[in-house]
C-alpha cells in the first residue's frame, strides 16, 4: 500500500520506471525498458558537476 502511494505521489504510472537521484541534482526518470547505453549516458547526465 505504501508503494502504492509513492507511485502516484510522482506520477509513475509504467513499469520498469527507473529514477535515478544524486545529493543536490535533479532527479531523472527513465521509463520502459532502456539499453546499457541508455543507463550510462543518464548516470552520466548526474555526474556532471
Amino acid at each position: 500500500m505504501e508503494n502504492d502511494r509513492l507511485a502516484q505521489l510522482i506520477s509513475l504510472k509504467s513499469a520498469p520506471t527507473f529514477i535515478l537521484v544524486r545529493e543536490r541534482k535533479v532527479p531523472l526518470g527513465m521509463v520502459g525498458a532502456q539499453s546499457y547505453s541508455i543507463f550510462q549516458k543518464t548516470i552520466s547526465q548526474l555526474e556532471k558537476p
